[in-house]
């Protein structure tokens, strides 16, 4: 199976409204917090990954134009949008092509909004980014990746790796 593209998406706010025409989010990084080890038995320093700890992760949306779908993000408190994507695969030994349903889900509060220029017969080039607190990518209906920052949820592929440490605290 070869994955090739992003056919279309749309973006939808807590209502499930399409929240404005935007171009390419860019979705967060998740590089682990560390923690440097060294003594006895270890040759130098190791930076040992904080299994399900990220540093502050973003969701930036860009924005045509600046509208008032875009400008109620800035609102204070909790935001939820929901990416929904149309992936294409193409299997070569069948000769066939898919079509995988992407949905990623993010909870976060506004952390900026750029509300873009002037210029005639062009875009605004608006950006909201939001620091968030939660998201979740699911590959029809599969969950891919789940992240909590705060309630102690860390999934991959399937796989609750925070659920011992749900129980021990």
């Amino acid at each position: 199976m070869i994955p090739e593209m992003i056919e279309a998406y749309n973006a939808y706010s807590d209502e499930g409204v399409l929240i404005g025409i935007t171009d390419e989010v860019t979705l967060p990084n998740f590089e682990a917090s560390t923690v440097a080890i060294s003594g006895a038995g270890i040759n130098g320093e190791l930076e040992v990954p904080n299994d399900g700890h990220f540093p502050s992760q973003t969701l930036e949306i860009p924005w045509r134009m600046l509208t008032k779908q875009c400008v109620t993000l800035n609102r204070p408190g909790f935001h939820n949008i929901t990416l929904r994507a149309s992936a294409k695969s193409t299997d070569v030994s069948k000769g066939e092509i898919y079509h995988r349903r992407l949905k990623i889900l993010v909870r976060g509060r506004t952390k900026s909004l750029e509300t873009g220029k002037l210029k005639a017969s062009e875009a605004m080039e608006a950006k909201t980014v939001l620091e968030l607190y939660y998201i979740k990518i699911e590959e029809n209906d599969h969950v891919l990746l789940e992240h909590s920052k705060t309630d102690a949820i860390y999934v991959v592929d399937g796989i609750d790796y925070y659920a011992a440490i749900r129980r021990n605290i």
